[in-house]
């Protein structure tokens, strides 16, 4: 099932979710970045002063405020924020969709800040961000041994702004459209090639699971 992704308008500092995602630009703050540290109990600003998270390409540091609403933060690096781009922003949610799944949360917020991706037109900055996710979270487990203490899935995300921008809620409307679309058929291919794995695996030599390479 792909992940539901949403849009709404809120007060960074108010915000009330079991993960929240913040993708940063190296050396870039924000008035929005700034009040949403203050309800986290500063706790990104001394990640960031310490230099464990400096904004970097596919950078990424997960947090754990001591106080406020919010229970962990993933601060995901976007780069210089002028070489900044959709796909750039696209990546981010990615590498932070597949995150927020490996954690077991079950829901995220995204938090964009304009200011991190100054060049990047809103409708594509939305459309971008809701692809990812879902891309960066997809996983096909029926392949795989369940693990010995599962972990809730990660079922839903809503991107954030400080202020309604009808352009950006356009891009996130038709870019979950397209993510829907792709883990749809993803999920396709890897139930057609299922069948098929299974007679090849049937067919092989027991030894073949002992150590030898199968050919």
């Amino acid at each position: 099932m792909a992940l539901t992704v949403t849009h709404r308008t809120a007060d960074p500092a108010t915000l009330d979710t079991p993960l929240l995602i913040v993708p940063v630009a190296k050396g870039v703050t924000s008035p929005a970045l700034d009040a949403l540290d203050s309800s986290v109990g500063g706790a990104i600003g001394r990640c960031r002063a310490s230099g464990d998270f400096t904004g970097a390409k596919d950078e990424l540091a997960v947090l754990y405020p001591p106080s406020g609403k919010v229970a962990r933060v993933i601060l995901v690096g976007l780069g210089e924020v002028e070489k900044v781009t959709a796909a750039s922003l696209r990546r981010a949610a990615m590498v932070a969709g597949k995150r927020a799944r490996v954690l077991g949360a079950p829901s995220a917020a995204l938090l964009f800040i304009a200011a991190m991706a100054p060049a990047v037109d809103a409708g594509k900055a939305g459309q971008s961000l809701a692809e990812g996710l879902p891309f960066g979270a997809w996983h096909y487990p029926d392949l795989k041994r369940p693990p010995e203490t599962p972990k809730p899935k990660f079922e839903s995300a809503e991107i954030i702004t400080a202020v309604a921008d009808a352009a950006f809620a356009a891009g996130v409307a038709r870019g979950t459209a397209i993510a829907e679309g792709q883990t749809f058929t993803r999920y396709l291919q890897m139930l057609l090639a299922t069948p098929a794995r299974r007679r090849s695996s049937a067919s092989r030599p027991r030894h073949w699971g002992s150590g030898m390479a199968s050919p």
